[in-house]
């Protein structure tokens, strides 16, 4: 199995070369493959399009606005992005789903429930909150599943935040394994309107196979959010995974009217633009999201977020 998972890593590499590397190997593998190693080989596409290990980006909210979510505010799906903004102040169950260029069998779907904690300490001066999340990717021949279970602690402005989780890959013919993977997180309120943050994924370069084959995504982001004074939200990230160039992200929200939303965003690598609304219904937040690659086309989102 590590000889296969080291073919999908030059998979994702040979990927990231462009579009004459994509439909070059697309047609040798249409000569050569039926149609369920077609969509196989879509599953591989999807994850370098993503520029991680399926999609781990979750949430409509989060992919309409070009996946800079590393300081975004209000993130409810934190617990699959920046674990310190983990929200801690009102308990939240949201599901979501996105396919992949419009086929069925290859899409993300996935569900977090967020839990406030209170106090664990005497001084009152901490609050904390505990997030739990699955997501799963692929169809019957490729399937990754992973679970995850975070904290995040703040206090005044500061807010740190961590996530245990177990990713499990299982490829028809090919056998299955998982291991457990760590992310971490911090986010500081600069001032009233703006936050900083930094997370880490995979913090232990937990490897899959040898030190040179490892599948596991793990790569550091810095961003910054502006919630301006004028209904409109802006946020930037800068990315870099362990094996490919830095990426800048971009994203916008704008509330034209009250509990309506429009947003926007863009990614410098793999190019891609995302867009999206939202509209919130009393306890009630519905989130429509299409994200949109240079080479494999449209990819829409939704997502049901239901406040307890």
């Amino acid at each position: 199995m590590d000889k296969h998972f080291k073919n999908i890593r030059s998979l994702r590499e040979a990927g990231r070369d462009g579009k004459e590397t994509t439909l070059s190997w697309l047609r040798l593998r249409c000569r050569a493959l039926l149609c369920p190693h077609l969509l196989l080989f879509l599953v591989f596409s999807a994850a370098f399009a993503g520029d991680s290990f399926g999609q781990w980006t979750m949430g409509s909210r989060s992919i309409a606005m070009g996946e800079a979510h590393t300081a975004l505010t209000g993130d409810e799906w934190a617990v699959f992005h920046n674990p310190a903004m983990i929200n801690s102040k009102e308990r939240a169950f949201g599901v979501f789903a996105i396919r992949y260029f419009g086929l069925s069998e290859i899409q993300d779907q996935a569900a977090f429930i967020t839990i406030p904690a209170g106090s664990l300490f005497s001084s009152q001066k901490f609050q904390n909150a505990i997030s739990a999340g699955i997501h799963t990717y692929g169809f019957e021949l490729y399937r990754e599943t992973n679970l995850r279970l975070g904290w995040a602690v703040r206090r005044q402005r500061i807010q740190l935040g961590a996530v245990i989780n177990y990713t499990h890959l299982r490829i028809e013919g090919y056998g299955a394994g998982g291991s457990p993977l760590i992310d971490a997180g911090l986010a500081v309120r600069a001032t009233g309107q703006i936050t900083a943050g930094v997370r880490v994924t995979n913090l232990m370069l937990t490897q899959s196979g040898n030190t040179q084959s490892g599948v596991y995504p793990a790569e550091i982001a810095g961003g910054l959010s502006w919630d301006t004074a004028h209904r409109l939200v802006l946020s930037a990230d800068l990315v870099k995974d362990v094996l490919f160039p830095i990426s800048l992200r971009t994203g916008f929200e704008a509330e034209p009217m009250d509990g309506f939303f429009l947003r926007g965003g863009w990614i410098s690598s793999p190019f891609t633009w995302t867009a999206g609304t939202g509209l919130v219904l009393s306890r009630f937040r519905v989130s429509m999201a299409v994200q949109h690659h240079h080479v494999l086309g449209m990819s829409p989102g939704i997502d049901l977020l239901v406040t307890i």
